[in-house]
C-alpha cells in the first residue's frame, strides 16, 4: 500500500454496506450534502467503548449507552435552572415598606408608585420619610447549593470518562496526572495504534511485525527537578541526544543534534571524557 496522506473525516451520518461477496464498505454523508462510499479496509475507524453493535457500540440498533450519564446531566441542568430562578427572585425584592394604616388595593398601588418615584428622583442616595411608612431593607445572602452537592454532580458526570476535578481545573499533581493517563488514556492510545496498523499495513507486512505505536513522550509527567535527575543518569549512559536534552529543557533543537551521544561524551561540544583510570570509554553503538 502507498499513501500520500491521511485525512480526518467528520460525517453527519455513517452506514455500513456489504456486498454479496462479503466485502464491507462505509457510506458517509457530510453536512454539506456530499456523499461517498469507501472500502472499510481503507478507513481508520477508532472503535472504543464497545456495546451490542460491533461497529457503533451502544445497547442496540446504534443507540448510545450513556443513559446514566444523560440522566445525571439532566438533573444537573435542572439544578442550574433552579439556581438561576432563585437568584432572580431574590434580586426582585430589595426591601419591605410597611404603612401604619390600612389601605385598599388602589391606594396601596398608588403608595408603591409614590415610593418608587421617590427612589428614582433622589439623587443624594438618602430617602426621607415621615411616620406614614417604615422601610426595612432585605439583606442578600443567597446560599443555594452547598459545595458537597456540587462536587457530587461534578464527580458523577466526570467519572464517565475517567476525568477528575483536578484534571479539569488544571491544578493536578504529578501523581494525579499519571493516574489519569494510566486510567483514561493509556488503553486508548494503544488501541489507536492498533487501528492505524490494521489499515496502513497489509497482512504480509503485519506478519513481519510492522505496527504503528504511539508513544506518550509529549505527555510530560516530570517536574524540572525530575528532568534534571533523569538527565544526570541518562546523559552519561548515552541514552539521550543533544536535541532531546534541549527539548526536555524547553529549548529549540540545533542542527546535527539528533544523534545519540555515545557514553563518555558528557559535554555539549562533544569533548570526550575519561574515567578515573585515564582511559577513554569505548564509543556506544547508535
Amino acid at each position: 500500500k502507498y499513501y500520500t496522506g491521511l485525512y480526518p473525516l467528520k460525517p453527519s451520518a455513517v452506514e455500513y454496506l456489504q456486498e454479496e461477496s462479503g466485502a464491507l464498505y462505509i457510506h458517509l454523508q457530510f453536512g454539506n450534502g456530499y456523499e461517498v462510499t469507501l472500502p472499510a479496509a481503507d478507513v481508520i475507524h477508532w472503535r472504543k467503548d464497545f456495546g451490542v453493535d460491533d461497529y457503533f457500540g451502544g445497547r442496540a440498533f446504534g443507540d448510545n449507552d450513556n443513559a446514566g450519564l444523560l440522566t445525571m446531566l439532566q438533573r444537573y441542568d435542572q439544578l442550574t435552572q433552579s439556581i438561576a430562578k432563585a437568584i432572580k427572585c431574590s434580586c426582585q425584592i430589595n426591601g419591605i415598606v410597611q404603612y401604619s394604616t390600612y389601605m385598599d388595593d388602589e391606594k396601596l398601588e398608588a403608595a408603591r408608585t409614590d415610593f418608587n418615584n421617590r427612589l428614582a428622583n433622589n439623587e443624594s442616595g438618602l430617602l426621607f420619610s415621615d411616620q406614614k411608612f417604615e422601610y426595612t431593607a432585605m439583606p442578600r445572602d443567597v446560599k443555594l447549593v452547598d459545595a458537597e452537592t456540587l462536587k457530587f454532580f461534578y464527580d458523577t458526570i466526570l467519572r464517565a470518562n475517567g476525568t477528575s476535578l483536578a484534571i479539569l481545573n488544571g491544578d493536578y499533581t504529578k501523581e494525579q496526572k499519571e493516574a489519569y493517563y494510566e486510567h483514561a488514556l493509556e488503553a486508548d492510545i494503544k488501541s489507536l495504534g492498533q487501528a492505524f496498523s490494521k489499515v496502513l499495513f497489509t497482512d504480509r507486512e503485519a506478519s513481519f511485525g510492522n505496527e504503528v505505536v504511539f508513544y506518550p513522550n509529549d505527555i510530560n509527567f516530570m517536574t524540572m527537578e525530575n528532568k534534571i535527575a533523569y538527565m544526570q543518569v541518562a546523559v552519561p549512559a548515552g541514552a539521550l541526544s543533544v536535541n532531546q536534552i534541549l527539548k526536555m529543557g524547553g529549548f529549540p533543537p540545533i542542527e546535527g543534534g539528533d544523534d545519540i551521544r555515545p557514553r563518555g561524551f558528557n559535554s555539549l561540544d562533544g569533548t570526550k571524557q575519561t574515567d578515573d583510570t585515564g582511559e577513554e570509554d569505548p564509543p556506544a553503538k547508535k
